[in-house]
């Protein structure tokens, strides 16, 4: 028995394709475990994904509690901080009103002292007149 050419050709050739489906029976394998692998993996994650989207709602629900009250309680809170807006206003004000009256008694005072100083010097001139005066009605008497 001989081979010709041709049936060599044909023989290479059908090895060739009995190799190439082989390969690819080994890579459907493998790809259709990844496939398998990879639906395990997809179905634990949407598992844990709707857990954590339930808690994550439960969480919700509990802050809009939590700030629902605190909203009440900044609601109860609120006059007291406009009160002591009102009192600081009021305080500053007072200042005011107590500087400007301090500032008109200083210069009242200013003003007094002024007076009293002058008056002081019209008693001594007075005196010194007095006694100018006196001088003079013993030296007439003298005579």
């Amino acid at each position: 028995m001989t081979i010709t050419f041709g049936q060599l050709a044909g023989l290479i050739a059908a090895l060739a394709f009995l190799i190439l489906v082989l390969f690819t029976c080994l890579l459907l394998v493998k790809t259709t475990k990844t496939v398998e692998e990879l639906t395990k993996t997809v179905q634990v994650l949407t598992k844990g994904t709707e857990e954590l989207t339930e808690d994550v709602d439960q969480l919700l629900i509990q802050t809009n509690k939590l700030m629902g009250d605190i909203n009440d309680k900044s609601a109860k809170v609120d006059p007291l901080f406009t009160t002591i807006g009102e009192v600081g206003e009021s305080l500053s004000e007072l200042n005011t009103a107590t500087r400007n009256t301090f500032e008109k008694v200083s210069s009242t005072t200013s003003r007094f002292r002024t007076a009293q100083k002058a008056f002081k010097t019209v008693q001594v001139v007075n005196r010194i007149y007095q006694k100018h005066q006196a001088k003079k009605v013993q030296k007439e008497v003298s005579k």
